[in-house]
């Protein structure tokens, strides 16, 4: 299984990963043999990519690191909450909890995974499927810097409903394809203040989830808002949802932009440790995410083309690579190399 640009995608590709509506529903099964009319849907529905299966990509296995039924659950629950617009939290406390036990056990089950699923979605779902990511990758980074299970899932909710407050700030805005205008990037920044008023009396919600609702966009050199607090001020946990927000952010599809390599942004996010972020929660976030996911394409060193074949946990900015399209004669094509054993060859760039 491999990733491809929607662009890239041909009349007789095999779908390798369903694809779901915002509701759940499945909207194309894996297996299916894509036409031209369902590449035109899936384009009209803001898809810039999809998991295909051919004999490039013949056994790489692409697993995520939660299970889709919890995946699925979890976006139709936190839709409903911004369809609401929360306005009975406590009463869906029960169902949210419940859905972050299912996320944390997951996630426990494989903890020792990297997180390596680029997750394909719609237009529409956006911002539900955005919210479980930042939840995820929030818990694994937990995981690592060794939390106990009940702050887990108090760090957990905090992932999953960080941006409820975006329910009071105006659609045109949230889903404009251009640049915000000073004005609307204002109403944006409000969204924190508006969420934390939605829990701040809920009596079911902990104190670590309502920070992180109310301080994720805080950086620790100041510069973050709604407050503008540096890191001394800031809650460890919404230290880690801040990276895990604009990890997920970036490298997602926006109406506005495409996707950018999880290489770039996980390069980008180091780069600003100690102005933005802090090394403890950038080095387990580092040990949560693969750079390179399982199925993408790369340029070596050497000049050839390569898809990503299996993941180094140990070094993960040098996994195995399978060579797709050789430039040193065809003796190289689906030859694999170990990029852990084969140090005199380098990743130099992504393709898309």
């Amino acid at each position: 299984m491999r990733i491809a640009s929607i662009d890239s995608v041909r009349e007789g590709d095999l779908l390798g990963k369903a694809i779901f509506s915002d509701d759940g529903k499945v909207l194309l099964s894996s297996g299916v043999k894509l036409t031209g009319a369902l590449i035109s849907r899936l384009k009209s529905l803001g898809i810039q990519a999809l998991y295909i299966e051919d004999h490039i990509s013949e056994g790489i296995v692409i697993d995520d690191v939660i299970s889709v039924k919890t995946r699925i659950e979890a976006k139709k629950i936190v839709k409903n909450i911004f369809e609401k617009k929360a306005m009975d939290l406590d009463t869906q406390y029960g169902k949210v909890s419940s859905i972050v036990n299912d996320i944390v056990d997951d996630v426990l089950n494989n903890r020792n995974s990297l997180i390596n699923l680029i997750d394909i979605k719609t237009k529409d779902d956006y911002t539900f499927s955005h919210s479980v990511n930042v939840a995820v990758i929030a818990t694994m980074m937990g995981v690592h810097l060794g939390y106990p299970i009940d702050k887990l899932r108090k760090l957990c909710l905090g992932g999953l409903l960080h941006d409820i407050g975006k329910v009071y700030v105006p659609k045109e805005i949230i889903n404009k394809p251009g640049k915000l205008t000073p004005a609307e990037f204002e109403e944006i920044k409000k969204h924190p203040q508006y969420g934390y008023a939605m829990v701040k009396d809920c009596i079911e919600y902990c104190p670590i989830t309502k920070a992180i609702i109310l301080t994720h966009h805080e950086k620790s050199n100041g510069s973050g808002y709604p407050m503008g607090l540096t890191y001394d001020k800031i809650h460890e946990c919404s230290r880690i949802v801040s990276i895990a927000d604009i990890y997920d952010a970036m490298t997602s599809d926006r109406v506005y932009r495409r996707r950018i390599n999880p290489s770039e942004v996980v390069e980008y996010i180091v780069a600003m440790t100690y102005e933005w972020f802090d090394l403890r929660t950038v080095e387990s976030f580092r040990r949560c995410i693969a750079p390179y996911p399982l199925g993408t394409y790369v340029r070596l060193s050497t000049g050839d083309i390569a898809i990503v074949s299996g993941i180094n946990n140990i070094m993960p900015t040098r996994p195995q690579v399978r060579i797709v399209e050789p430039c040193r004669g065809q003796m190289y094509r689906n030859v694999t190399i170990d990029l852990m054993r084969e140090l005199s060859i380098n990743i130099v760039d992504t393709e898309a």
